[in-house]
């Protein structure tokens, strides 16, 4: 079925103009690959057939400006499928707005079944194509700069579409557009959780769901499935993963279900574009399990077995999705270092493990900035920030020969996220107990100095992004109960509440073992010491 369409206001974008392809630039743009993983996991069974083309002598096609994606269906078998999709797109919104989302994701024309629909004509209606190819196994969709951008209003905070945002700390934290849950395991070994039910509304009492059998043990990973519900997973104190969902209803299950495994540290998990899930932990021997669910095609069914990933790693494993929709995994490795896997799109072969080097103390947080570029950051040895990132498109997503040195003087894992205006904002736990945290100006932007948030925090905490653009962050205090501070909104420039509120509640403490330091590293050489990140750097 078609994707879900955001509430959107009466504004809307001019019909994307004529823009024929000039230059040979066939990097796959951001607005491409973002329009193509939507289209794929809306419609399961269907496939990509490419977005970017060698230019060859000629540029004659915005394939070869890597702004024109061709989605696989079938005329004979999937044109039902095609039309679906079509028909959702050049719609009439509630507000009379024709063509409405051809016009919101920038889509320049489409081409499908000898047919060719042009947004620099819309009264023309569909027309006869003529070109080489009937276009009956694939639809094409050529977009506008601005859509191959991201710079069109499917894709702008807030009227772009939700994406639900979570945090993983003491407690975890998930926002899905309309309100926020946390969840977090209580002193008996119990998860706990607390919601609202609007976004920006009342709290509801910390309410029990249950647990393990013998209890959980360490932080739950609570996200949103493929049906828009909640699912939570938490190691059992067998040592096995468990995990509990909503129903469609957004009925919790009545029992807690195990999915095996032998798990020493917390799970990650993450919904891939294909709208399966997949886990990651690290096991007793140091090595990192894997299970996921198998697709669409065998009803989303979990995989019977525990895949070994390899691997001598410590503490907590960082996983995402990555620019092209393939899974990105970090682990800091028993030498201190930094090492990942990494698929080739979606569902792809994995690599295998590669060292980024560093000197960690602490487990990565990992971030995929707006222009598709990682970014990695972790405490070294001393206490202090240390961060590596990928170069971006001109330098082909290279990482970064060195570790840049960020300052602070911090306990635990940083967390790291994109904030509303596209840079990253870095949260982390001082050593005074209160919280910290450091941004970026935009996108690529310069880096502020540290700057103190207060509170009492005796964990990792977790942040989120509200729909509304504000920061959230959540943390467990010293006598085990949840505390809370938040940006005030647009109406009091995003500035932070002048106090932590207390949120009661009595959050088990991280158990030791979840908690591995990496061992100890000698410091570098004399004259080879870290590049430090001054307020001004770009990284």
């Amino acid at each position: 079925m078609a994707p879900t369409t955001p509430d959107f206001g009466p504004q809307i974008d001019d019909y994307a103009p004529s823009q024929p392809a000039r230059v040979c630039d066939p990097q796959a743009k951001p607005g491409l690959l973002a329009f193509r993983d939507l289209v794929l996991a809306s419609y399961p069974g269907t496939r990509s057939m490419g977005i970017s083309r060698e230019c060859g002598k000629t540029v004659d096609s915005e394939h070869k400006e890597g702004r024109a994606w061709d989605w696989g269906v079938d005329l004979h078998t999937q044109g039902h499928i095609a039309s679906d999709l079509i028909d959702w797109l050049l719609a009439t919104d509630r507000h009379g707005n024709p063509h409405a989302l051809v016009r919101r994701f920038g889509i320049m024309y489409i081409i499908w079944n000898r047919r060719i629909w042009e947004s620099y004509r819309p009264n023309a209606g569909w027309t006869p194509y003529t070109g080489v190819s009937p276009h009956t196994d694939h639809v094409h969709f050529s977009f506008s700069w601005a859509g191959a951008r991201k710079q069109t209003s499917w894709w702008q905070t807030p009227a772009g579409p939700t994406r639900a945002r979570v945090g993983v700390g003491v407690p975890s934290v998930v926002d899905h557009g309309a309100g926020m849950v946390v969840f977090g395991v209580d002193a008996s070994g119990g998860v706990v959780h607390r919601w609202q039910n609007v976004a920006g509304g009342a709290w509801s009492a910390w309410t029990g769901l249950g647990g393990p059998p013998g209890g959980a043990v360490g932080r739950p990973w609570a996200l949103v499935g493929r049906y828009g519900k909640l699912a939570v997973f938490v190691r059992g104190a067998d040592g096995a993963l468990w995990h509990t969902w909503q129903s469609e209803a957004g009925a919790w299950a009545p029992e807690w279900v195990s999915l095996g495994g032998r798990l020493a540290g917390d799970p990650s998990v993450v919904l891939s574009p294909n709208n399966a899930l997949s886990v990651f932990a690290r096991d007793p021997e140091g090595r990192v399990t894997h299970t996921w669910q198998r697709g669409a095609e065998h009803g989303y069914a979990w995989h019977e077995s525990w895949a070994d990933m390899e691997g001598s790693t410590a503490g907590r494993l960082s996983v995402l999705v990555g620019r092209d929709g393939g899974m990105v995994l970090f682990a800091r490795g028993a030498d201190g270092g930094l090492h990942h896997r990494w698929q080739t799109g979606t569902g792809g072969p994995w690599s295998g493990w590669t060292p980024l080097g560093g000197r960690l103390a602490g487990d990565p947080s990992v971030v995929l900035s707006p222009n598709n570029a990682l970014s990695v950051f972790a405490r070294d040895p001393e206490g202090r920030v240390t961060h590596t990132w990928q170069r971006g498109a001109e330098h082909g997503y290279a990482w970064h020969e060195s570790w840049a040195d960020m300052g602070g003087a911090v306990l635990g894992r940083p967390m790291v996220l994109v904030g509303r205006d596209g840079g990253m904002v870095l949260f982390a736990r001082g050593t005074d107990g209160g919280l910290h945290h450091r941004w970026q100006t935009g996108t690529g932007g310069p880096w502020s100095g540290w700057s103190p948030l207060g509170g009492r925090l005796s964990a990792d905490p977790a942040v989120v992004l509200n729909p509304s653009g504000d920061l959230s962050v959540f943390g467990r205090d010293p006598d085990g109960r949840m505390t809370h501070t938040w940006q005030r909104g647009p109406q009091h420039g995003h500035a932070w509440n002048d106090t932590w509120v207390d949120m009661e509640g009595n959050l088990a403490a991280d158990p030791p073992h979840t908690a591995l330091a990496a061992p100890a590293l000698p410091a570098p050489p004399v004259g080879e010491s870290a590049a430090t990140v001054p307020d001004s750097v770009v990284s």
